[in-house]
Order: C-alpha cells, then structure tokens, then sequence
C-alpha cells in the first residue's frame, strides 16, 4: 500500500512540474500568437502599406475641451513635455474640437513624422513636437486592460483666462527661450 502511495505520489510530482511551467507560459504564448496574427495582417496590406502611426497620447472630450487623460511616460510625446492633464489647443497649427478626431490624423501618417501640438498648461500655452512612432502592436491584446485604468479618471477642467503666455519646447522637453 505504501509503494501504492508513493508511485501515485510521484506521478502526481511529475505532471505538476510539467503542468505548472506550461501555465506559466501561457500568456507568453497567447501574446507571442496575438503578436503573429497582426503581422499576418500588417503583411498582407502589401509591401508598400502605411502602418498605423502613434501618438501615445489618450485624448479625451471634457466640458468643451480636449484633455490629455494619458501620456505614456517613455513615449516621445512626454519626452517633449506633454503630460496628463494638458488641454489639447492645435495640431499641427489647426484647431480640432473633438478627442475622436485626433487618433484617425496620427495615424493615417507614417511613422516619424513631426507632429506639432499646442496646448494649455494652466494659463501657458505649450507648443511641442515630437515624431510619432509606429502603433505598439506588442500592447496587443492586454492594451485595453493596460489603458483604461488610467482613462477613467477624472480631471477638472483647466481654467481658460485671458493673457496666456506662450513657451515653446524642443524634442527632449526643455523650454526654448526666444
């Protein structure tokens, strides 16, 4: 009874050290599979087809404005100084007055074009550029859970008063003095 025991003992040990590696890569693997999908359909486009361009920035409407929910912090948009929080003024020297239009103008562009935004820091108004890179197709699929933590906050409204001063920032976010 006791080898009875101690072989069904084993052979429990022995499909646990196989099963539970095989758990663990399982996200690896679900990601690496969503990750061959999308290059499977980038590539189909044609040798020649735009990618999908990014901004990395999370615009969204708030009471007759458009404000910065999120700005990834590695991403060239807060390399060049925009942060959470900023209301969104002009793109590229033209005003846009709805958060969904933005998305679609970055991305119909090729990734490394300069965009230059102009936004509302408190009473300043803070022009930046910076190049937009290709769409993180690596977030793909987890981006939705990844995001939306930080697009469900809430921010107040950034007062508009008259007499705003205007700086200007370089790439790597330092101001530009006249």
């Amino acid at each position: 009874m006791v080898a009875k025991q101690s072989k069904i003992a084993h052979r429990l040990a022995l499909i646990l050290v196989v099963l539970i590696p095989l758990i663990a890569l399982y996200p690896i693997v679900q990601t690496f599979s969503d990750w061959i999908a999308v290059s499977r359909i980038l590539d189909s486009r044609g040798a020649g087809a735009i990618s999908r361009s990014y901004d990395w920035i999370v615009w969204a409407d708030n009471d007759g404005s458009i404000e910065a929910t999120y700005v990834h912090p590695s991403s060239p948009a807060a390399n060049a100084g925009l942060r959470k929080g900023d209301s969104f003024y002009m793109l590229d020297f033209q005003q846009y007055f709805n958060a969904e239009d933005l998305p679609g103008l970055t991305e119909s562009r090729r990734a490394g074009v300069m965009l230059n935004y102009t936004v509302i820091r408190g009473t300043e108004q803070v022009d930046s550029s910076f190049p937009i890179t290709r769409y993180p197709t690596f977030l793909y699929p987890t981006s939705a859970t990844l995001w939306n933590t930080e697009i469900q906050t809430k921010f107040l409204p950034i007062p508009k008063t008259a007499g705003q001063k205007a700086i200007s920032l370089d790439g790597s976010g330092r101001e530009q003095r006249p």
